[in-house]
């Protein structure tokens, strides 16, 4: 029997009657259109239940609508599970386009959190992502005050997949092929977990 529920919370709201639910979290308009980013973080988390479903491992996808649900609600359902470990799904963007990688956040100090985010880490150096680290407190994840890592219950991480204002990164991000390997690194981090715990 699985130890612990792993909980997907793709960011933000996805489209419905062509209408995007948080239609400033976006690409620009490059040649492949825009890149809604709660579309493509819904299509990341569906790619990572597949993969767990088919291993047996327990997955939960918690905001399976298109409407764009409130942080506490997106709390509030990862807060049932008493050994889940959540992991929220977003892109990144920036006013600048050089901005550019991945990074994976936790809440501050030292928790099981940070334990995650290494792991995380380590299948995106394998993926030959460029990583935005801070190594200040001897890790590498980044800290925040964001509002889902700090008020869920269980060991909590925020993966920002590449930067959706950068073009190369834009062009990963709407890449079949891309989107398969930052399912993967999400899954082989949740995979790991599964058979050697915390």
């Amino acid at each position: 029997m699985n130890k612990y529920a792993f909980l997907l919370d793709p960011g933000h709201g996805g489209v419905i009657n062509g209408k995007p639910q948080t239609p400033g979290k976006r690409s620009p308009n490059w040649e492949n259109g825009v890149l809604f980013e709660g579309v493509s973080n819904r299509d990341l988390a569906r790619r990572v239940k597949e993969l767990c479903d088919k291993d047996c491992i327990i997955c939960v996808n918690l905001v399976p609508e298109d409407q764009d649900v409130s942080l506490r609600q997106r709390v509030e359902r990862a807060n049932k599970y008493k050994n889940g470990i959540y992991i929220s799904i977003h892109s990144d963007a920036f006013g600048k386009e050089s901005a550019n990688g991945y990074s994976v956040y936790t809440y501050f100090g030292q928790s099981k959190s940070d334990k995650v985010a290494e792991i995380m880490y380590k299948f995106a150096k394998e993926a030959k992502l460029k990583l935005r680290v801070d190594k200040s407190d001897g890790d590498q994840d980044k800290e925040a005050n964001f509002y889902v890592l700090k008020h869920t219950r269980g060991p909590a991480v925020l993966v920002e997949n590449l930067f959706m204002t950068n073009k190369e990164d834009y062009k990963k991000l709407n890449s079949e092929k891309w989107r398969e390997k930052l399912a993967n690194i999400i899954f082989k981090t949740i995979k790991e977990i599964d058979k050697n715990g915390l």
